[in-house]
């Protein structure tokens, strides 16, 4: 397991999340006044996030793919359930965490083999 390439893969990720979430959040609140694709946006932009920071670990690792990927997924799960606690003061819904620890694990798995698979 190469930790260095977690550690920029997780750089990466978060980065995509900030950029992606900025523009989507800017988009909505000067565009966009119907909020009923709020969820579906916030679970592309987590996925595509993660896909990214999945992709880039496994490419810096060139091995073990998968297992990188799923690295990167459980550390944003730790992040979101300390950040969720700390900033967020609503009561824990286990299916809103399962929903998105799913996404996590399945987008960094797979951003994790296709960045080891292509080229």
């Amino acid at each position: 397991m190469n930790f260095k390439a977690v550690f920029w893969g997780t750089i990466i990720a978060l980065g995509t999340l900030l950029f992606l979430g900025t523009i989507f959040a800017v988009i909505f609140y000067y565009f966009i006044t119907n909020f009923a694709w709020w969820t579906a946006l916030s679970f592309a932009v987590l996925f595509i996030s993660l896909l990214a920071g999945g992709f880039a670990a496994s490419r810096r690792a060139q091995k073990k793919g998968l297992w990188h990927g799923l690295l990167i997924g459980v550390i944003f799960i730790v992040i979101f359930l300390i950040a969720s606690a700390v900033l967020f003061h609503t009561p824990f819904s286990w299916v809103s965490f399962l929903e998105k620890s799913l996404i996590i694990l399945l987008a960094g798995a797979i951003g994790g083999i296709l960045g080891v698979s292509i080229f």
